[in-house]
């Protein structure tokens, strides 16, 4: 795989010098395209095939930076090198000339830990090292976005340092309520991370999680309880229930809709839906009111197969509580 680079042969507004090209390709030894990292392999030795990188620090140092430049971060092994002689913050060099299994050990560890977010360090394997995997330094790692939510994050939690056993778990609201990452996730509790910066999240959610086991996280699919409305008992307000609990209609999302059968309302206010005679067929839950949830727009449609009511729901505070709207 190729990485179209800057051409170090240019200056400062790309221009190239001296007639060399705009645009460098540079083929690294291994790829992982979705972390844009690349995995460099520089033999160090004395002499023969085993000294192709030795005296070329300046050029691998330029490779790093031109990479660099367009967003892919390196990584490199360095066999036969010395501890002290590596490029990068992430190296690994290795004593032995060839690929032990304690370099293999602690180039996988160089990998995870870039992957994780964790703190760069440069690890050195001494010539007959035994291979010992890297201790775990965190019981959260890789916080990031969820792509697939609106303002969620996922992460993984390791009960226990001494084992490689991870839990995946998620944020909800830009970090307020703590999930399970199941389908649907179960409320664990809210973390409050909303209201504080990001640089603290890790250590928030370690404290946090200290005393919990994996066996009994989760309770209810709302922060509140299983369900977003509350019924009047009637059969309506069972059918709309019903119908707004869709496996896809979770705290992740800040927008959907679902749709009814038949006419079981008439009116309807942001935090309501009505009857002909004004009773309240359901309503939400205090919880989710003070979140922002409520009715967007509701209408009246005739389909094949008679008439139905699509119903959308927000979590935007963008509408008043006594406003109300026959459909």
């Amino acid at each position: 795989m190729g990485i179209l680079c800057r051409h170090p042969g240019t200056d400062a507004a790309g221009r190239p010098i001296n007639g060399t090209r705009e645009v460098l390709t540079i083929t690294p030894d291994i790829v992982i395209p979705d972390w844009r990292l690349v995995i460099e392999v520089d033999p160090c030795g004395d002499g023969g095939w085993g000294a192709t990188h030795r005296g070329k620090e300046d050029h691998d140092r330029m490779r790093n930076a031109l990479l660099s430049e367009v967003g892919w971060s390196t990584i490199r092994l360095r066999l036969s090198a010395a501890e002290g002689e590596h490029i990068g913050d992430r190296d690994v060099t290795v004593e032995s000339d060839g690929f032990t299994k304690a370099a293999q050990v602690a180039l996988m560890a160089a990998i995870e830990g870039f992957r994780a977010g964790e703190e760069p360090c440069v690890r050195h394997v001494r010539k007959g090292a035994s291979p010992r995997p890297a201790q775990p330094r965190s019981h959260v790692i890789n916080i990031r976005p969820d792509h697939y939510s609106d303002g969620g994050y996922v992460f993984s939690w390791r009960p226990s340092l001494a084992s490689k056993d991870k839990v995946p778990l998620r944020l909800a609201i830009e970090g307020r309520y703590l999930y399970s990452d199941e389908n649907p996730g179960l409320f664990i509790g809210e973390v409050g991370l909303d209201s504080v910066p990001r640089s603290d999240w890790k250590a928030i959610l370690t404290a946090y999680l200290a005393d919990k086991s994996p066996a009994n996280l989760g309770t209810t699919k709302w922060p509140w309880g299983e369900t977003l409305l509350i019924g009047s008992g009637s059969p309506e307000a069972g059918e709309v229930m019903g119908r707004c609990e869709h496996c896809k209609h979770t705290i992740d999302r800040a927008r959907f809709w679902f749709s009814v059968s038949g006419s079981p309302f008439s009116n309807w206010t942001p935090t309501q839906l009505l009857d002909e005679e004004g009773s309240v067929v359901v309503t939400f839950a205090p919880e989710a009111i003070a979140l922002g949830y409520h009715f967007e727009h509701v209408e009246a449609l005739q389909g094949r197969y008679g008439p139905y009511v699509e119903v959308f729901v927000a979590r935007t505070d963008t509408a008043s509580p006594e406003d109300t709207s026959t459909i």
